[in-house]
């Protein structure tokens, strides 16, 4: 089976006609708000949300389910994240802190001389943007195993001018982890587009660990812990079924 839906005519002649499977991410991952959706073993940067491929930064290579990025081998989804929003990955745990998605600016690119942005590391840190720079929002967990692959949500809502809400899942072997956090100053919006595997105006110091990342999504809002717990589960389900990928 090509993947091509077989019908009794001569097809026009043009660009090379897309398969079926490049139109399909995990079901449950096509909610409201995507802004940036990718399978990137199978699909690279093509971001199912636009139906348009972002920019590939290098050229990653293959990892056991996924893409494996570092600081030259990225994408840049080309996107600038809002005041509320989610953050969505299923990658590989690593003992070192390898950048997964966000978008981090370093001091060194920034006019203030201040860091800025938010980032998800493979060891399954936060970094979240706050007035003075960038903080811990949550930190790696113990339950998390080196080499196995992890689903990580970070959610970010802003509920009012002095009020925002974080949300955190991490789920890995049956273990899960949902944490819930209130912040009266997020500081979310930046100048620099949200990156896979890297950011353009990140810092090469102590992104040290390559990353095996499997999916990569950006949601324009946040959810609820309650709408995490349920979500994650159909996640986890599909991951198996479709994929064959515990977590």
């Amino acid at each position: 089976m090509n993947g091509y839906l077989k019908i009794n005519a001569v097809l026009p002649s043009g660009p090379q006609y897309k398969r079926l499977t490049d139109l399909m991410l995990l079901p449950s991952l096509v909610k409201d708000g995507l802004a940036a959706g990718y399978a990137l073993k199978d699909h690279g940067a093509y971001n199912f949300a636009t139906g348009l491929y972002s920019e590939m930064m290098g050229s990653p290579v293959q990892g056991q389910h996924g893409l494996k990025f570092n600081q030259t081998n990225y994408i840049n989804t080309g996107i600038l994240k809002p005041e509320s929003f989610t953050f969505l990955v299923v990658a590989q745990k690593t003992p070192g802190m390898g950048f997964l998605m966000g978008d981090f600016v370093d001091k060194t690119q920034a006019a203030d001389g201040k860091e800025h942005g938010t980032t998800m590391s493979s060891r399954g840190d936060v970094y979240a943007g706050v007035p003075g720079g960038v903080g811990l929002a949550f930190g790696q967990q113990s339950t998390n195993v080196n080499g196995e692959y992890v689903l990580l949500v970070y959610s970010a809502t802003k509920n009012s001018a002095t009020s925002y809400s974080q949300e955190y899942a991490n789920l890995q072997g049956g273990r899960d982890i949902f944490l819930s956090r209130a912040i009266p100053d997020l500081v979310n919006i930046t100048d620099n587009s949200v990156g896979v595997g890297y950011s353009v105006k990140s810092s090469p110091l102590g992104w040290v660990a390559d990353t095996d990342v499997v999916y990569a999504c950006l949601y324009s809002k946040g959810f609820t812990k309650a709408e995490l717990e349920t979500w994650a589960a159909q996640i986890r389900s599909e991951l198996m079924q479709l994929k064959g990928i515990q977590i």
